[in-house]
């Protein structure tokens, strides 16, 4: 389970910068409605989180209708029982000025169990930071007997 605090000055970091041995692809991507847009940062959004399995195939998809603004917190907790391959989130909202601003990070994990937090408090993908990480179930992986960060 992880807390994602939204920081919506953040912008994404390079693939290079994130150097974690829990994650073997990372992308992501700031777009827009229209080449014109030069105001990056979102009022609101709403946000998507799917979870991949090791094929890579959607095992959860997880929908907030209720628009989120800079500063929020939400809670998610990953599918349980199962090692999760990777994760796609999706974010979407409207500059000052009306215009689309979308924001799409996505990993693929290695399924190192000897790593663990693979997402630890103070990283950040886009206006995404983790504030929170609980360990996840011992069965799913074995490095899960790590305590959880607060």
């Amino acid at each position: 389970m992880y807390d994602i605090t939204f920081n919506f000055a953040q912008g994404c970091p390079q693939a290079d910068q994130v150097e974690n041995a829990g994650i073997g692809q990372f992308e992501c991507l700031i777009e827009t409605s229209s080449e014109d847009v030069t105001d990056l940062v979102p009022t609101e959004i709403q946000i998507q989180i799917i979870e991949l399995d090791q094929s890579m195939q959607i095992i959860n998809h997880e929908v907030e209708l209720n628009y989120l603004v800079d500063g929020d917190t939400y809670t998610f907790a990953a599918t349980t029982g199962v090692t999760i391959g990777g994760m796609r989130f999706v974010a979407q909202g409207f500059n000052q000025v009306g215009q689309l601003i979308t924001l799409t990070w996505s990993m693929e994990f290695t399924n190192d169990c000897s790593v663990f937090p693979v997402l630890s408090v103070g990283d950040f993908q886009g206006w995404t930071m983790v504030t929170a990480a609980v360990a996840p179930q011992a069965l799913v992986c074995p490095a899960a007997a790590v305590e959880a960060t607060p």
